[in-house]
């Protein structure tokens, strides 16, 4: 997994980001999301924030919180919080709108 994502940031983000702006870049990953079920798509973004390191959490949370829709992401960080509540609180921290989106 690990290098899949440092794959993913070598190569494909700054493409993404030298291409798209941010509203395309949410409009691509929702297309993509759009191809799995619901419960798949939570489990394999689970998955992939298990694999990332904590520098790797924030641009992971404040992609898919833009990329999804309010109670999607909010079903989805109820999951993510109770996999470490320690670490989680430093999510809130660094990504404080989230908790408005949430609440």
């Amino acid at each position: 997994m690990r290098l899949h994502i440092s794959k993913e940031n070598e190569l494909l983000i700054p493409k993404l980001e030298a291409e798209f702006d941010v509203d395309e870049q949410v409009h691509i990953a929702a297309a993509m999301a759009g191809c799995f079920e619901p419960a798949m798509m939570g489990a394999l973004i689970s998955w992939m924030y298990d694999g990332q390191v904590m520098q790797d959490h924030e641009g992971m949370i404040r992609f898919l919180l833009g990329a999804l829709p309010p109670p999607a992401f909010a079903n989805l960080a109820k999951v993510l919080a109770a996999k470490d509540t320690a670490a989680w609180a430093e999510i809130l921290r660094l990504v404080p709108e989230m908790e408005i989106s949430t609440a």
